[in-house]
């Protein structure tokens, strides 16, 4: 029989791999935890479940994050404001609405949990720690077979149900997302074509890219466009091939452009392209999105990286 003795020493925070808002969290107090005080884990994964069982029993098991800290496991708005209090100032005088009684401050924190997935999106996947992120992501093998008989620090726990993960992809184990941004510049030249048929106006350009921030790489591919006789409808498809490190990992990988344009209204989707990232980057999978505004091009790349 296990108990909290058998989980790690440091404060621990384990979180909902599928939830965007839990991740944007788990993402916030990583780059303001300057000391490395927290390590962390993802609930739905084997050694989230292995934490749990030996910090509680199974009615106990939270559905969004959960901060075990030595001999007490505090969840909702507890957790929240404990974690706070361990990055330090100016982030730790949040401690102070620890004065608010507890069922105000988690009838606050569940209103924004039972909505979270349907405000910020879900996932079935969630942060690849960096390689000098990996030790502080706790591994199943460092805790004992799940308890029945320990006590917990909060004193109206949510069904075990709500921990239960939707897939059997994500029951197995949570591929961690993150999430790469920065700036890019873009050189677009026109190629010829011979298409002198009647009907959509058929393009062809070279694409060149540098790309700067999370992504320190360079781009090179091919767009093909569809121009028609009503004004702001369009469409594009495009190749391109990048070059470089993300996060620091060095390899390449393709990117898959499909846009469209009905009467002014944009549609763009960019994927990256199945099993096409080689060296540190093989296994790469996501999606990513750009911004124009006062024309400067900025990106943000959602990431999962699994062994390949």
């Amino acid at each position: 029989m296990a108990s909290l003795n058998d989980v790690p020493a440091g404060p621990l925070i384990f979180f909902d791999g599928v939830c965007n808002l839990c991740n944007a969290a788990v993402q916030w107090v990583i780059e303001r935890d300057r000391r490395g005080v927290f390590r962390f884990g993802v609930l739905q994964s084997e050694a989230g479940r292995a934490a749990l069982g030996a910090a509680t029993t199974p009615t106990d098991l939270p559905d969004s994050i959960v901060l075990i800290d030595g001999a007490r496991v505090h969840i909702r708005s507890d957790a929240a404001l404990r974690i706070a209090r361990g990055l330090g100032f100016p982030w730790s005088l949040a401690v102070i609405a620890l004065a608010v009684p507890r069922p105000l401050r988690d009838a606050v924190y569940s209103w924004v949990a039972r909505n979270r997935y349907r405000w910020f999106g879900r996932r079935e996947s969630c942060m690849v720690p960096t390689p000098e992120l990996a030790a502080r992501f706790v591994d199943a093998g460092e805790f004992a077979a799940p308890a029945s008989d320990t006590e917990t620090a909060a004193d109206d726990p949510a069904p075990a149900s709500a921990a239960t993960p939707a897939t059997g992809a994500v029951q197995k184990e949570a591929l961690v997302t993150t999430r790469a941004s920065g700036t890019f510049e873009v050189k677009m030249t026109p190629e010829a074509m011979d298409d002198k048929a009647e009907g959509a106006v058929l393009g062809r350009m070279s694409l060149e890219k540098s790309f700067h921030g999370d992504l320190e790489a360079t781009g090179k591919g091919t767009m093909l466009t569809a121009g028609t006789s009503v004004k702001g409808s369009a469409g594009y498809v495009a190749i391109e091939r990048v070059s470089g490190t993300l996060h620091g990992r060095r390899g390449t990988f393709a990117l898959q452009h499909t846009g469209t344009m009905t009467r002014g209204a944009p549609e763009l989707a960019i994927t990256v392209v199945p099993d096409s990232g080689t060296g540190e980057l093989a296994g790469l999978a996501g999606k990513l999105a750009i911004t124009v505004a006062d024309e400067k091009h900025s990106y943000d790349l959602e990431y999962t990286l699994s062994a390949p």
